[in-house]
């Protein structure tokens, strides 16, 4: 017989791994390479990913902060290896950002693009714009961004094995007392 302490070792168990919720969050994005010049109307989408503990208390936070980056603009792959964080924004809802800046060519709080005409690509991306810059054009130049949101959260991987460690106990409980139950009512037949 499971003792009260055991089932509510459970049942605490239970609720603690539900709560659990991996800490990076990833947002969708995607741009085009708007009207006019040598990407015009080219469309890409990526992603980018962050760990949400640093945007709790709201504010700004400078540096390297993606966690991940996944697009691709012009041929090129980029990832958080190569792309560099201008900004993330908060407003200390800790999975909501309210701005971010990155690009090929950050530092602390600003981005920038390379002066036409350049040898390499460059662009940046903000909450609200897409600018670019292809190697040999004359000028820099504003496609479009769209927001598509953070995905879902998706619990660790040890949120869910806690959460069966935590039913185990109650599944053994409920089977001794379906049997305890059945027991009784067969003595109870004849």
């Amino acid at each position: 017989m499971i003792s009260i302490k055991c089932a509510a070792f459970a049942i605490a168990a239970g609720v603690i791994s539900l709560c659990a919720q991996a800490s990076p969050v990833t947002y969708d994005f995607g741009v085009n390479g708007g009207t006019s010049g040598p990407l015009a109307g080219v469309v890409s989408s990526g992603s980018f990913t962050f760990d949400s503990s640093i945007a709790a208390s709201g504010g700004v936070y400078t540096g390297r902060e993606l966690e991940a980056l996944s697009f691709s603009w012009d041929g090129i792959h980029y990832t958080a290896a190569t792309a560099n964080t201008g900004a993330l924004q908060s407003n200390g809802g800790g999975a909501i950002l309210t701005g971010w800046l990155f690009g090929t060519s950050c530092g602390p709080a600003s981005c920038s693009i390379p002066a036409p005409p350049a040898a390499t690509d460059g662009w940046v991306l903000t909450n609200t714009s897409f600018s670019y810059l292809v190697a040999g054009d004359t000028q820099v130049r504003n496609g479009t961004f769209t927001f598509l949101g953070p995905a879902a959260a998706v619990p660790e991987p040890s949120s869910l094995v806690l959460l069966g460690i935590g039913l185990l106990p109650l599944l053994r409980w409920g089977a001794a007392s379906a049997r305890r139950s059945s027991s009784r009512q067969i003595g109870g037949c004849a």
